[in-house]
């Protein structure tokens, strides 16, 4: 491509940039700066009541928040609050709930101005135990309170954030920039991936724990694995309070390691630029790498 050609064109983005800019300034400005007042798209909400037995759920939503609440009655009921244009669903089928929304906006809502509204699905459970739980959301938020429990977890999301009370047998949660949080759980295997978000662990206990990373710190609080923790991170710290594990495998580049463990173990460490400071002790595995990140432990 031409150089006189790349120039007009970045000269067409910026002008576009700058018209946009200016209109969204003015619109703000005769609206007094309320949002809601320039947004083109609507919001319904739409409810649907479940029947029909089920213990398996399954969910595939682009942009909708998430959220599992206890039920008053012996019926399940699915909650919609969604855009006017969305296409969403809930049915049984083969003993699973099937739940989806999927963002039928056009171009021209893709690029009109911002909204203040966020498309929610609010499933309302009978009972507290399911089989499964397999959810695929884009970028909404995702919330599963500690009043569940499911033999498998399985959440794939790109930007929006994970919590979850909830304890299962197995929880795989693959979270690309959002944060990614487990409180109070029970788990025989945890399974964590996620590029940028920050990733917590508060009181939780399993059998083995593995959470990789690129950029995201990793928190383990007051957390338990009677066989392993692993855990890798690229800039990432990783960090433990009162925590522990038969055997531990942590590894960072550029991020640090430190933090408290709650008995001793026979460390393995190494590091390029980073200082190192483990105490003298003897028992399972830590083995522990970085290369330009700070190692610092304490038994307590």
């Amino acid at each position: 491509m031409k150089k006189e050609t790349i120039k007009k064109l970045l000269l067409i983005a910026i002008s576009l940039i700058v018209i946009g800019s200016i209109s969204l300034f003015i619109s703000l400005a005769i609206n007094s700066w309320d949002y809601n007042k320039i947004t083109t798209t609507s919001y319904k909400n739409d409810s649907f009541n479940i029947s029909e037995p089920f213990d398996k759920i399954s969910i595939d939503s682009d942009t909708s928040d998430i959220e599992f609440i206890r039920a008053q009655d012996i019926n399940c009921t699915v909650d919609f609050y969604q855009p006017a244009n969305a296409d969403y669903s809930t049915y049984v089928s083969n003993n699973t709930l099937y739940i989806s929304a999927a963002d039928s906006k056009s171009l021209f809502d893709h690029i009109s101005f911002i909204s203040n509204e966020t498309a929610k699905i609010k499933i309302y459970l009978p009972n507290s135990f399911y089989t499964s739980l397999q959810i695929s959301d884009a970028t909404g938020d995702i919330m599963i309170p500690k009043s569940f429990s499911f033999d498998s977890i399985d959440i794939s999301t790109s930007t929006g954030d994970v919590s979850d009370n909830a304890s299962a047998k197995t929880i795989s949660i693959n979270n690309q920039t959002g944060e990614t949080s487990l409180n109070n759980v029970l788990a025989d295997q945890i399974d964590l991936t996620c590029s940028t978000g920050d990733t917590t662990l508060i009181d939780v206990t399993s059998d083995y724990i593995n959470s990789s990373g690129s950029t995201g710190d990793l928190d383990l609080i007051n957390v338990n694995a009677t066989k392993t923790i692993k855990a890798e991170r690229s800039t990432g710290d990783i960090t433990l309070s009162n925590s522990d594990a038969n055997e531990l495998y942590l590894e960072t580049s550029t991020g640090s390691v430190s933090g408290s463990l709650l008995s001793g173990k026979t460390f393995v460490t190494s590091s390029s630029t980073g200082d190192i400071d483990v105490p003298s002790s003897t028992g399972g595995k830590c083995e522990i790498k970085t290369s330009t990140g700070d190692i610092t432990i304490t038994i307590r």
